[in-house]
């Protein structure tokens, strides 16, 4: 699953994937991860199923949009992350939970 950053939120991979060449001098940290990660999969011959994108969470401004999330859902549906929530109200009481 990309995510919005040109990173990738999530990715499934058979056993079979060769991970050095898919994983090897892919520039991380850049707008680029995802295509370039796409692109050596599909060379190494590998069945793609792109998902649409989301938002990942992996800087701290990232946490505000996380919350503003969990703020709009409802806590007693069957797909809210509670465990997330939960450390979410951890790091920010102050914002969310309490």
């Amino acid at each position: 699953m990309p995510a919005e950053d040109g990173g990738f939120c999530v990715i499934g991979l058979a056993a079979k994937v060769p991970l050095d060449e898919v994983f090897c001098g892919i520039p991380w940290s850049t707008h680029a991860v995802f295509e370039a990660t796409l692109s050596r999969l599909r060379a190494a011959e590998t069945r793609v199923r792109v998902l649409d994108s989301a938002y990942d969470v992996d800087r701290p401004e990232d946490l505000e949009r996380l919350r503003l999330d969990l703020e709009s859902r409802d806590p007693a549906g069957e797909n809210y992350p509670v465990a997330t929530a939960r450390v979410l109200a951890a790091l920010m009481p102050r914002r969310f939970g309490t």
